[in-house]
């Protein structure tokens, strides 16, 4: 009798499938603290057990020979469903305990789809439909007899259904912590599971070690950091106040940093080094452990990746940090390599992509998207990667930019995290929005705040035009020589944005830069680098200016908004506190509707509280004074916001799963243009439209999708995005390749983006809505 066959191409029976499953799974577990490997070992090893059991079907027989001629109904070859059934009759006759039930139950019947709600798997988990599936037909003695297993199936247990081990009554009566430890133990399960699934089929045995590529520990000790910024600066630069301040504060964290795993928080004000206080908080626990820890670096915006990922590189130099360091987000590129024949589908390339999607990298730099699905989603894509999350070194920076509503979700789940997994988080930011119990690692930073004096609040509420505003500003150029400064003007749309740079052109000496999403990340950059010389400018902006751009100004206008944006604004204002204190003028600008142009963009709770706070002082605040500020508008926001108390609770009980894409970025569409004139071609590459029509003609699914990727981080740098409007159609304004929109020349022009005043039915309100 031939054995139970599991995959084709190559051929596999299911003894040696499972067998490999066991064996990739015992490395991962192996990799990990004995805390985590202890809460994982049995629950897994009766998962992989289990997992893959329904394939012994004959019709599953008769579709896994030869896929692709198979024409008999799917649903009677569907596996997992068959699998669930025998795991709940072994479940229910073995007395297994209600807690090792329903992670293993999950993981068996989802592991090729994404993580169940208890609704799902009481009700929508197929197995009530024995004639279809024929279990009375299922080669129980063969089983067992190949696999060394010893399950006994009997003609009631065809009737079984979920509710006989376990009703959704068992989760809700646990206390929410609890719940929420539950489902992390469940997602640790479903992310080991998955990945020791698709290990040995995807990778081959030059490439399938015990550790991914990784640098030793002893090659980063933590004096790396002081080494790189002694061979970065000069020693009067090295001495400067601010510097040596810098050290202090690293210093200090490093000093009041436990061992233990937990939360922990660095609050600073802007300019203090939060990049390389991380750096030298995650070398030092990395180095003290015995287990090896990954470092999770998470970040809000893409600019800010850039920025992180090339300091880190600089950090690294002279490492290999294409084995070290991962950049993981939507639009990475990855380091793909071709083959003799050129071809893009080989065995290292495979490896490549096994191993950025399992984030088996030291380093991973990585955005709030990316790694709240990985927390708190329950996509497989996602999830496959959650192991990775336990015994972490995680850093979390500017988390103010963290949506409200995502607060207690996030607190829950981070908090259980730490405290169950081995797990330690550092968040930062200079504007804490204090939704996380943390242990606070900077000795005082109210103090510290106070001992600022590179700016001051200038208030100026009453509403004004933006004509009038423009009108002001064309005054002031001569009358306070901005000719010879560096101005900062920060709006709140597009529009309004595009408003103001026009309104003032001609009228000023220096250069003048335009910074919004309208302009293509590769042209901000580019002048993002230009603005930090010492030269004279005048900048426009929106707020893409405002966390994490390293720029030194001398006057700073910002448009009205909440204040976490004003205070992250203002530290782009003598940033370097060598100049004179800067003026941070707060302005609070009209359309020709007098409808404020913040009222477009932000919430009216945040506005409203802001406005509350301001209100006290007397028109002029310090930066002294800026701590306590911050600390009592954070403390209105969560008394006054829906913070998401009830998204935490449907997590947890497994009743509902998180849109954590919605609840992010929101739910409005975007239209997505290439700017093909601003790409420049790397050395014997083709142009980016000829480059992507030719990959998009690959017939090979994972070859073309190979290219595609490898072309990513060239089209994120030239692209732009618009929300969606009815009144603006991409057929009219841009060539279609595939499913790519490349912008039509005449749309877009060098140093100002994307010309909305170029569109036929361009009008206010459309802008407005349509260029936030």
């Amino acid at each position: 009798m031939a054995m139970i066959q599991s995959h084709c191409n190559p051929y596999k029976s299911l003894k040696e499938h499972v067998d490999e499953v066991h064996q990739a799974g015992e490395q991962i577990g192996n990799k990990h603290s004995p805390q985590v490997y202890e809460m994982l070992h049995l629950i897994l090893g009766l998962a992989i057990a289990f997992h893959d059991l329904g394939k012994a079907i004959p019709a599953f027989q008769d579709y896994i020979k030869a896929p692709e001629k198979y024409r008999g109904n799917k649903i009677l070859k569907a596996h997992t469903p068959v699998s669930l059934l025998i795991w709940i009759a072994y479940a229910l006759k073995n007395g297994i305990a209600k807690e090792i039930v329903l992670p293993v139950s999950a993981a068996v019947w989802r592991h090729h789809g994404n993580l169940p709600t208890m609704s799902e798997l009481i009700y929508n988990t197929l197995y009530d439909y024995e004639d279809d599936y024929k279990i009375n037909q299922y080669p129980i003695e063969q089983v067992n007899r190949e696999l060394g297993l010893n399950i006994s199936l009997e003609n009631e247990d065809y009737d079984l259904q979920f509710e006989d081990l376990l009703t959704d009554d068992d989760i809700e009566s646990n206390s929410l912590e609890t719940a929420a430890l539950i489902k992390l133990k469940a997602q640790l399960l479903f992310s080991v599971l998955l990945e020791s699934d698709r290990t040995f089929l995807a990778l081959s045995p030059e490439f399938r070690k015990p550790e991914p590529p990784s640098t030793q520990k002893d090659d980063l000790l933590p004096d790396l950091i002081d080494k790189f910024i002694i061979g970065k600066t000069t020693e009067e630069n090295r001495n400067h106040p601010l510097n040596r301040k810098r050290t202090m504060v690293r210093q200090q964290v490093v000093k009041n940093s436990s061992a233990n795993p937990n939360i922990e928080s660095v609050t600073l004000p802007t300019g203090l080094g939060k990049t390389l206080v991380a750096a030298q908080w995650a070398l030092t626990h990395r180095q003290g452990d015995s287990v090896h820890r990954k470092v999770i670096i998470v970040l809000p915006f893409l600019s800010i990746i850039d920025q992180t990922v090339k300091e880190y590189k600089e950090l690294f130099f002279g490492r290999d940090t294409e084995k070290m360091l991962l950049e993981a987000h939507s639009i990475a590129g990855r380091q793909y390599r071709e083959d003799e024949e050129q071809n893009l589908d080989n065995e290292y390339n495979k490896a490549v992509d096994f191993y950025a999607e399992t984030w088996n990298y030291d380093f991973i730099i990585t955005t709030f998207d990316q790694f709240l699905y990985t927390l708190l989603s329950s996509d497989k894509k996602h999830l496959l990667r959650f192991h990775n999350l336990t015994d972490a070194l995680i850093i979390m920076d500017e988390i103010q930019a963290l949506p409200p509503e995502l607060w207690e979700p996030m607190n829950l789940a981070a908090s259980a995290l730490t405290e169950n997994f081995n797990t330690k988080l550092l968040i930062m930011s200079a504007t804490q929005p204090d939704f996380i119990k943390t242990r606070e690692l900077v000795n005082n930073p109210d103090t510290i705040f106070s001992q600022q004096n590179r700016y001051q609040l200038v208030l100026r509420l009453e509403p004004v035009s933006i004509d009038s505003f423009i009108d002001e500003c064309i005054q002031r150029i001569n009358d306070e020589n901005w000719h010879e400064k560096k101005i900062l003007i920060v709006l709140n749309t597009r529009n309004s944005a595009r408003s103001v740079v026009n309104g003032l052109e001609g009228y000023i000496q220096s250069p003048t830069y335009f910074l919004s999403a309208d302009v293509t990340p590769k042209e901000r950059l580019e002048n993002i680098k230009e603005i930090k010389g010492k030269s004279p400018c005048l900048v426009i902006a929106t707020q893409c200016i405002e966390a994490g751009v390293d720029i030194d100004m001398d006057l700073v206008i910002r448009d009205f908004a909440p204040l976490d944006s004003l205070i992250q604004c203002a530290g782009r204002g003598n940033r370097n506190g060598t100049k004179e204190r800067a003026d941070i003028e707060i302005v609070n600008l009209c359309n020709q509707n007098n409808k404020r142009f913040c009222d477009f963009v932000y919430n009216n709770t945040l506005l409203e509280n802001t406005a509350a706070i301001l209100s006290k002082s007397t028109g002029k605040i310090p930066e002294e004074q800026v701590f306590q500020l911050i600390t009592e508008y954070f403390r209105r926001i969560k008394t006054s916001m829906n913070t998401g108390k009830i998204f935490a609770d449907d997590w947890a009980y497994w009743r509902e799963n998180l849109n954590v894409k919605n609840l992010l970025r929101g739910d409005n569409e975007k239209f997505d243009f290439i700017v093909a004139s601003q790409d420049e071609p790397p050395e014997n590459a083709m142009p980016l439209k000829e480059a992507l029509t030719s990959a998009i003609e690959i017939e090979d699914r994972w070859v073309r999708e190979r290219h595609l990727r490898k072309l990513k981080s060239r089209i994120a740098q030239v692209s732009i995005s618009i929300w969606a409007s009815k009144k603006i159609d991409p057929s009219d304004i841009s060539e279609q390749i595939g499913c790519y929109n490349f912008l039509k020349i005449e749309y877009y022009t060098p140093g100002r983006g994307f010309e909305i005043s170029k569109l036929e039915h361009s009008d206010d309100n459309m802008a407005h809505r349509g260029l936030v």
